[in-house]
């Protein structure tokens, strides 16, 4: 009987809220595992956490901004729990971080669409050469196709 109540008071402590430690005046942590089963999100888990984070900040007010996180995959082992760091401050709504952090997170997705859509030139070529000498391409077509490329 001792042992299924330790059991329970053990999974009630690990399905419980993160606690938000200070690092410095306006500076905090929040830490969590995710200890659910092998198909358990990464992403889950950092949203959770950050969402925390937000209510956090909220409660006092404020808003989260972030300084920095880390996310650790789920291990292949036993015991290697995902697991997920974020460290943020806590500012005004009006404070000037706000702002930088509203426009770094809008270039920080222009950055990625970006490099989607332009690839490597020389990359292009040898992909188009090689779809030649493989008979797929004509010798025309081979040329067209490197023309459009090199406009």
């Amino acid at each position: 009987m001792k042992k299924l109540l330790i059991l329970s008071i053990i999974f009630l402590m690990s399905c419980a809220s993160p606690d938000v430690k200070k690092l410095s005046d306006d500076t905090y942590m929040l830490y969590r595992e995710d200890h659910g089963d092998y198909f358990s999100g990464s992403s889950s888990l950092e949203n959770a956490v950050i969402s925390d984070a937000n209510d956090y900040a909220e409660k006092k007010g404020k808003v989260a901004i972030e300084v920095s996180s880390h996310a650790t995959p789920k291990g292949e082992g036993a015991s290697q729990w995902a697991s997920f760091e974020y460290k943020f401050k806590i500012v005004d709504e009006n404070d000037p971080l706000v702002k930088q952090a509203k426009l770094a997170s809008e270039a920080e997705g222009i950055n990625k669409d970006n490099s989607a859509k332009f690839k490597d030139t020389y990359t292009e070529l040898l992909q188009l050469d090689d779809l030649r000498k493989k008979g797929i391409l004509t010798e025309d077509e081979f040329q067209s196709q490197k023309a459009k490329i090199l406009r």
